[in-house]
């Protein structure tokens, strides 16, 4: 190619080629979406609740992780007559406390030096980590009545 003429075809095609494979290559790039990338920048971003028991520390995520939600919705969270409230089923209580906060947390309650009842649990621990995750269920009434009543 000499000022921007081609000589031949063939270098005319080698050009067009070579354009089009870098044309196709960003053409790639924009549709690739890789999640596990954005999943890596998202963590890196959202440093974990602490809760100190016992002794040790357990880390609850910023974010409401997605087997507490699929267990959370289906279970716990009602809406009826235009409220919402929480009413976690007896049988899925230490379900609920594991997803939450882990399998070693839960641990930590039933064996702990510690002891603590389920309404200290409830109030103290996950009633506010369910306002950080955006669902505010501690100034409803019912839902407290509910949760004392399956601890009954």
């Amino acid at each position: 190619m000499s000022n921007g003429k081609f000589q031949n075809n063939e270098e005319r095609s080698n050009y067009l080629d070579s354009q089009l494979n870098e044309l196709a290559k960003h053409q790639e790039a924009e549709l690739l979406i890789d999640f596990d990338q954005a999943i890596d920048e998202y963590e890196k971003e959202k440093t974990p609740y602490s809760i100190i028991f016992n002794g040790k520390t357990f880390l609850v995520p910023r974010e409401m992780p997605f087997d507490f939600a699929t267990f959370f919705f289906r279970y716990c969270y009602k809406k009826e007559k235009g409220s919402t409230r929480m009413e976690v089923p007896e049988d899925k209580i230490l379900r609920f406390i594991e997803l939450m906060f882990g399998k070693s947390m839960l641990q930590s309650l039933e064996s702990g030096t510690k002891r603590v009842n389920m309404d200290l649990v409830f109030q103290k621990l996950a009633l506010p980590i369910l306002e950080k995750w955006g669902y505010d269920l501690q100034d409803n009434e019912e839902a407290k009545k509910k949760i004392q009543m399956i601890k009954k």
